[in-house]
């Protein structure tokens, strides 16, 4: 049985009844269609709670939907939805977002048309940006430094965090890799992996490999601890690729040599291209070519 006695037009169910179980959907053109101790804010109108348990829209939410779960909560983000899980949030103008379940996962700061697929603790707060996508996973973040960034995505794996400031950057899997600076880097997987300031360059895979450069189009295939830039400082790097091996670099530390640009190392493991253009090193241990 329901009642229809809430918000204008708001229809809830009359069962339970008794502290802290009552469902109230006190909005306008609001309806809860059961569950326990379920609520809708008299600021919300035109918005749903299927079911579930202690599950809220509240403030000045228009449109907004919860399918079910227990504790879940949209704030002030109107046309956003759970579909359930348990803890989850949507708030602080965050509008056309979804979540469809998991645990304690978040959409917040304006993350306008984002979306976070499961998994637990994952988190998009954007500062205005828009079209953030974490698939599921455990902790991982999309949480930019500064600007507006637009259509970050991480798919999967943990503690995998994107902090670039201008979009479009990706995160496949894996765990404890991190994109940061500018735009459009990739990272496909492995852990410790890290693009910093480079834009439009490439991680595939490995382990502690490490792009740290102000310019772009740098790709490190896998291995282990290879590097392009510096660890400490960011160069201006751009067009060099290590495909993989062990402890490879390509760097123009010190600043005062030339920059290193369109360099090559195929594999091997503790080669160093330093300062130079256009220089290969197949393979190998311990070769160097300096500009």
């Amino acid at each position: 049985e329901y009642n229809i006695n809430g918000g204008l037009d708001a229809i809830e169910p009359i069962f339970p009844i008794g502290p802290g179980l009552k469902n109230l959907a006190d909005g306008k053109w609001t309806n809860i269609g059961g569950g326990v101790g379920n609520s809708i804010a008299y600021t919300v109108e035109t918005s749903n709670i299927a079911g579930g348990a202690y599950n809220e829209i509240a403030a000045k939410t228009l449109a907004a939907f919860i399918g079910g779960g227990q504790s879940n909560y949209i704030n002030e983000s109107s046309y956003s939805s759970i579909v359930g899980g348990v803890q989850n949030i949507v708030k602080q103008s965050s509008t056309y977002s979804t979540l469809v379940g998991g645990f304690e996962n978040l959409i917040v700061s304006g993350s306008v048309e984002s979306f976070i697929g499961g998994g637990r603790e994952n988190k998009i707060a954007l500062n205005n940006g828009a079209a953030a996508f974490i698939g599921g996973g455990q902790s991982n973040s999309i949480v930019p430094s500064s600007g507006v960034p637009i259509g970050d995505i991480i798919v999967g794996g943990a503690d995998n965090t994107i902090t670039a400031t201008q979009g479009h950057s990706t995160i496949v899997g894996g765990h404890n890799n991190a994109i940061s600076g500018y735009h459009s880097s990739f990272i496909g997987g492995g852990n410790y992996n890290v693009v910093f300031g480079s834009a439009e360059s490439v991680i595939v895979g490995g382990s502690s490999n490490y792009v740290k450069s102000m310019q772009s189009f740098n790709f490190i295939g896998g291995g282990l601890t290879n590097v392009i830039g510096d660890v400490t400082i960011a160069p201006q790097m751009q067009n060099n690729v290590i495909v993989g091996g062990e402890g490879n670099l390509i760097t123009d530390v010190p600043a005062s040599i030339l920059h290193s640009e369109s360099n090559f190392i195929g594999g091997g493991s503790y080669n160093k291209i330093t300062g130079s253009t256009h220089s290969i090193i197949v393979g190998g241990h311990q070769n160097k070519v300096h500009g």
